[in-house]
């Protein structure tokens, strides 16, 4: 059984307090104040507060316990240079070029590394274009189907990392360039 504390917050004074007073003798003037509607929402908003804090303290621990199964005790340095086979200073030249690659979560590093090596991606690759960590693997996943059922199977990630505007203009260019093959 989840226990919430009991937050009470006075409900606004009327000068006409007598035409408010409670006849009934069995009740107390506490219980009359924990029971006016403006205090029962407030009591209830704050304890949805509450448990909404709990969700997100359980989804920071959990996070917190993804990133140490990936990382065990190395840095997030340490770990991408093993990944990616290259030294620290290819790593600085990395985040240098692309230092939002820091801000990343462990686990989107390795699910998006997983899978652009599976696609048959090298570790220079994605050295030479470390964007494609920052963007989801959702939008990765779905550009590279669509560039091999158009044909095209990209050598460099530069075409995955492109904004909305130039993918869609790319797109268009070699759906209409097979188009023209077909005639």
């Amino acid at each position: 059984m989840n226990h919430l504390p009991h937050f009470t917050v006075p409900a606004p004074h009327d000068n006409n307090s007598a035409t408010q007073q409670n006849t009934h003798p069995s009740k107390t003037a506490a219980h009359n104040e924990l029971t006016k509607p403006t205090q029962v929402k407030v009591m209830i908003a704050r304890g949805h507060e509450i448990v909404e804090h709990s969700r997100e303290f359980e989804k920071a621990v959990q996070r917190r316990s993804d990133s140490k199964a990936v990382l065990g005790d190395q840095s997030i340095q340490e770990y991408l240079c093993k990944r990616l086979n290259c030294s620290e200073a290819a790593f600085h030249y990395m985040t240098k070029k692309q230092p939002a690659i820091l801000k990343v979560h462990v686990t989107k590093l390795q699910e998006t590394l997983d899978f652009l090596f599976e696609e048959g991606f090298s570790s220079n690759q994605v050295q030479q274009m470390p964007r494609v960590l920052c963007h989801s693997l959702a939008t990765i996943q779905v550009r590279l189907t669509e560039l091999r059922d158009l044909g095209y199977n990209p050598i460099s990630l530069s075409i995955l990392c492109k904004s909305l505007h130039e993918y869609s203009e790319f797109i268009n260019k070699m759906s209409g360039s097979r188009k023209q093959i077909a005639l």
